[in-house]
C-alpha cells in the first residue's frame, strides 16, 4: 500500500518536493508538529530519518538533529511509533532513511516489517552498498517496500545502471560530493549534467538531495529531469534557530508556522517548471 503511494506520486506529471526531517527532533511531540506543518505547507512526500549517533553521510545540521532527537529519547521503536501516528492523518509517501547498524541490529526482516507497518513507502540505507544489501533487498521485496540506492554526481554510467536497476523506489542522486549540507551558491552545471545523465542511462526515477536549499535549486534539478528534490539541512537549521540553550522550542507555535511557511516557499515550483 505505502509503496503504491510512492509509485502514484512519481507517476504524476509534476515533480515532487520532499523535506527531510529527523524523527524525534527536537523532541517527539514537536517532531510530529513539524512534519505536519511541512505537509500543510505543500510537501508532496517526506523523507524521515531515524536518529543515529554516527551519521557518516551527513553534515553538521543532520548530526545536530540526530543529537537532539537521541537526547530526548528517540530510539527505533519511538521513531516507528511517530511514523504510525503521522500515517493516520496523511496519505503522502514516507521515505525512510536509516543507518545500517540500527537496522541490522534489529534484523533486516524485522526492521523492514516494522517499517512497513509504520507506513514507510521506501527505505534508504546509505552505508550499505548494493553488493552487501541482499538481505535488505529481499526483506523489502517481501514487505512491498521500495528500496532506494544512493549514487554520486561522479558515479559512472555502468554503476548508475546497476543501482537504478536495483532501486524499486527511486535512485537517490547526491547533488554534491561528500556529506549533506545546504549550499550557498547556484547548482553547478556539473550537477545538472549528472542529473540528466542519471535520467538517461538508468530506469529508476531520480531524486536529488545533498545541498538543495532554495527555490532556484529545486527548479534547476527539476529542469534537468529530477522527479523528486529533497531539502533537509536548511530546514533543520531553521528548527535550531527556534530552540533555547537546552534544545527546547522557545515557542512551538512560532516554530511550526515558520516550518509551514518555509515548506510553502519551496512547494509547487515543480509545476511552474513543467508549465515553462
Amino acid at each position: 500500500m505505502s509503496l503504491d503511494l510512492l509509485r502514484d506520486r512519481l507517476a504524476q506529471p509534476t515533480p515532487s518536493f520532499s523535506p527531510f526531517l529527523m524523527l524525534g527532533d527536537p523532541d517527539p511531540e514537536t517532531s510530529l508538529g513539524v512534519c505536519r506543518a511541512a505537509l500543510a505547507g505543500g510537501a508532496d512526500m517526506l523523507e524521515l530519518g531515524i536518529p543515529f549517533s554516527d551519521p557518516c553521510a551527513d553534515g553538521p545540521s543532520v548530526q545536530a538533529a540526530c543529537s537532539r532527537a537521541l537526547g530526548r529519547g528517540t530510539d527505533v521503536a519511538t521513531a516507528f511509533q511517530l511514523m504510525m501516528t503521522l500515517r493516520e492523518g496523511s496519505d503522502v509517501p514516507f521515505n525512510l532513511l536509516v543507518y545500517g547498524n540500527l537496522a541490522h541490529r534489529r534484523g533486516w526482516g524485522r526492521f523492514v516489517q516494522e517499517a512497513a507497518r509504520a507506513g514507510a513507502s521506501s527505505i534508504l540505507v546509505p552505508d550499505v552498498p548494493l553488493e552487501e544489501g541482499g538481505a535488505l533487498a529481499a526483506a523489502c521485496a517481501d514487505q512491498n517496500v521500495g528500496l532506494v540506492h544512493l549514487a554520486g554526481p561522479r558515479t559512472d554510467d555502468a554503476r548508475l545502471q546497476q543501482l537504478g536497476a536495483a532501486s524499486t523506489g527511486f535512485l537517490y542522486l547526491a547533488g554534491r560530493q561528500g556529506i549533506t549540507g545546504a549550499r550557498h551558491d547556484d547548482v553547478p552545471q556539473q550537477v545538472r549534467d549528472a542529473v540528466r545523465r542519471a535520467v538517461t542511462v538508468q530506469p529508476a526515477a531520480v531524486c536529488v538531495g545533498f545541498g538543495l536549499k532554495t527555490r532556484g535549486h529545486l527548479e534547476a534539478v527539476y529542469d534537468a529531469g529530477a522527479r523528486v528534490a529533497i531539502v533537509g539541512s536548511a530546514l533543520l537549521d531553521r528548527i535550531a534557530t527556534h530552540l533555547d540553550e537546552r534544545g527546547r522550542p522557545r515557542d512551538t507555535d512560532t516554530l511550526l508556522r515558520d516550518m509551514e511557511r518555509r515548506a510553502a516557499g519551496l512547494a509547487g515550483c515543480g509545476a511552474e517548471t513543467k508549465e515553462d
